[in-house]
């Protein structure tokens, strides 16, 4: 038992500090590049979807972590999350 936690909180500390992230330069703007794009909740393919774009809109990512990129909606003060190869800068 206390194997198996040793080992879950070693994967955990893992993925905590090497999961690669990017950090966007504040301010910078990203096209989306595809008719529509859904921004989902979460970084999950199946997430609830809070908002679409379209394409030729203009959003800001933050961040990006495994080709999510994340971005805040001012309007619903919101996070959201998107395939990051639908954008370009």
């Amino acid at each position: 038992m206390r194997k198996t936690l040793a080992i879950g909180l070693a994967v955990f500390a893992f993925l905590l500090f090497f999961i690669p992230k990017v950090e966007a330069e504040s301010g910078q703007l990203y096209q989306v590049n595809s008719e529509k794009l859904m921004v989902r909740a979460s970084a999950d393919p199946q997430g609830e979807i809070v908002s679409e774009l379209y394409k030729g809109d203009l959003v800001t990512i933050f961040s990006e972590t495994f080709g999510w990129g994340r971005t805040f909606f001012q309007w619903s003060g919101s996070l959201g999350g998107h395939a990051s190869s639908y954008t370009n800068k």
